[in-house]
């Protein structure tokens, strides 16, 4: 199996070619500039995203804006959803340690026999 063909299986391709990331990527710089952009940004949002855009509206800060942003965001949801799952399994993992010591200082309470004079009770008071 190919390179190309193991990512073409795990990213996936969107109905216009490009890879589901890029699509997303696309349609968010679209729709910012689109909402923030006036004419010229209303154009570009108008614009299918499976027709390619002209140089000129390829080179507009919002777009070119909207693209960062949509990487910006996938990542964080990316980075929280990993740093989240891995902060339960440790948590997880910690409370498990936890209970297992407190279990075995229960067994050696329960072990323990309570003396009535402590002081005799040591070697020193018997005189060993």
């Amino acid at each position: 199996m190919t390179a190309d063909a193991l990512i073409n299986k795990f990213a996936g391709k969107h109905q216009s070619g490009k890879y589901y990331l890029d699509a997303y990527e696309e349609k968010f710089g679209r729709l910012v500039a689109g909402w923030v952009g006036g004419k010229e940004g209303k154009a570009i949002s108008a614009t299918p995203i499976i027709k390619k855009l002209a140089e000129a509206q390829e080179k507009n800060k919002l777009y070119r804006f909207g693209k960062v942003i949509a990487l910006d965001l996938y990542i964080t949801t990316a980075m929280l959803i990993l740093w989240s799952a891995i902060s339960r399994k440790s948590a997880k993992k910690r409370d498990e340690k936890n209970k297992l010591a407190n279990e075995q200082e229960a067994e050696r309470e329960i072990l323990e026999v309570p003396t009535l004079f402590p002081l005799a009770a040591t070697p020193a008071a018997r005189g060993l």
